[in-house]
């Protein structure tokens, strides 16, 4: 499952490790499995209805700036979907294609983007942990559902904003804290049902205020974050598993357990339909999608005015404003013989 460990249960396949540093909590190398184990499915794009509506997200905001792109990078393309969106698009000349599976990359049944006029496009085998791009080398970088699986996150902002030039423009959409918080309860309680404790078998994933304070700190201008909720019912636990394999989204967290035996399983699919089932025999699975948008600093962007040059006055603007509500309310009481309301009775002290 996504984000969720089943191994067990599809195989209990041994898992590759690393060497890892203490900070480290994503396996690279299993994510990097799970992704070419999804580009090489005969049906890859059955399960790619998250990834579709991310990136028309994505194409929507780019259509709002007002600004030409002619170097771009995507990290995490996929199977190519937001370049195909972005092909009427004239003043992109270079589009690098990005992910850390090599089948995304090649001819295959996941590759079927378009050639475009005008237009070089650059796959790059990558680890997006560590970018290849030359500092201020890139007018627009772009990241769909990727950068959930990244060990150091504040430090891939920073890369990001390194490549850009200066006005340049990162945007992009990752899974958030909430997603399948139905799917973590439920394994949570069958676990420590059948086997008495609970591991992680739902990676950790950022809140919108934390998207937004790593922007900042990572020196980005005018950062925008906002949230977008998805419910996807599904027939089953079992399916909903079997969607998150598809996308490319099991498990990688380091601390998980290994195997999950059968009796964990079963019992978790049974307290999800008895806890979230809905009233038609489903389930639904919550996705939350933090979008972000922000950019790389330069002078012709609007900027904050010194401190103490303002003309007028908060306080006599809020007195102004505050004056012209009360007559407001004074007409329309008059007009339709209400009493005008009064301010808080004064207090009074009567001596006994």
């Amino acid at each position: 499952t996504a984000f969720m460990a089943v191994r067990g249960f599809a195989g209990g396949q041994k898992r590759p490790v690393p060497p890892q540093e203490t900070s480290t909590i994503f396996n690279r190398e299993l994510k990097r499995q799970h992704r070419s184990r999804a580009a090489r499915h005969e049906d890859h794009s059955h399960y790619e209805y998250l990834r579709e509506y991310a990136t028309n997200s994505i194409f929507d905001r780019l259509q709002d700036v007002r600004k030409e792109f002619p170097s771009v990078a995507e990290l995490g393309c996929g199977s190519g979907h937001l370049r195909r969106l972005l092909k009427s698009r004239q003043d992109i000349k270079t589009f690098f294609q990005c992910d850390t599976a090599p089948e995304y990359l090649t001819s295959g049944p996941s590759w079927d983007a378009p050639q475009i006029e005008n237009e070089t496009c650059v796959p790059l085998l990558i680890d997006d942990e560590f970018l290849p791009f030359a500092p201020k080398s890139l007018d627009l970088i772009i990241s769909t559902l990727h950068l959930h699986w990244v060990n150091d996150l504040p430090g891939v902002f920073h890369q990001i904003f390194n490549a850009l030039k200066p006005d340049g423009v990162f945007i992009g959409v990752m899974f958030g804290g909430n997603t399948l918080h139905e799917l973590r309860s439920s394994f949570a309680l069958g676990e420590q049902e059948r086997v008495g404790g609970i591991s992680a078998h739902v990676s950790p994933l950022v809140s919108v205020s934390d998207v937004g304070n790593l922007l900042s700190r990572a020196e980005f201008t005018m950062p925008t974050v906002d949230l977008d909720t998805l419910q996807v019912p599904y027939p089953d636990a079992f399916t909903l598993m079997e969607h998150l394999r598809g996308m490319g989204e099991s498990n990688a967290v380091l601390l998980s357990r290994e195997v999950v035996d059968r009796e964990t399983i079963l019992a978790s699919a049974a307290l999800y339909h008895a806890l979230f089932g809905t009233a038609d025999g489903k389930i639904p699975a919550t996705f939350e999608l933090v979008n972000m948008i922000a950019w790389s600093p330069d002078p012709s962007q609007q900027q904050p005015l010194r401190r103490g040059t303002a003309e007028f006055s908060m306080k006599s603007l809020a007195a102004e404003t505050n004056s012209s509500l009360v007559g407001e309310i004074q007409e329309d009481s008059e007009k339709e013989d209400i009493p005008t309301p009064r301010g808080p009775p004064s207090t009074r002290t009567t001596k006994p």
